[in-house]
């Protein structure tokens, strides 16, 4: 049996920030999982948007709501900063 995979997230660590790296689609079943990483650690947290491929609105709600706490979006595609923005669906 195939199992498809939506997300992954990759977690590095260096002495002054905490990196995840989103690939994929990222949706509100994998909220819970990513909420536990970003909560994660005392670092500044980096969020590496570069190979993310496909949200949900509950997944810009989480996006908006880590960038308001102080997490660095990067790798942000057009269409990310849109929504982000309230100005594209």
């Amino acid at each position: 049996m195939r199992v498809h995979m939506t997300v992954r997230i990759t977690p590095t660590d260096t002495s002054d920030d905490r990196v995840l790296k989103i690939d994929g689609w990222l949706h509100a079943p994998d909220l819970p999982e990513l909420e536990r990483l970003c909560a994660k650690g005392e670092q500044a947290l980096t969020l590496d948007l570069s190979e993310l491929r496909s949200v949900d609105d509950a997944a810009v709600s989480f996006l908006r709501q880590q960038r308001a706490q102080g997490a660095r979006l990067i790798g942000v595609s057009a269409y990310l900063t849109l929504r982000l923005d309230g100005t594209g669906r």
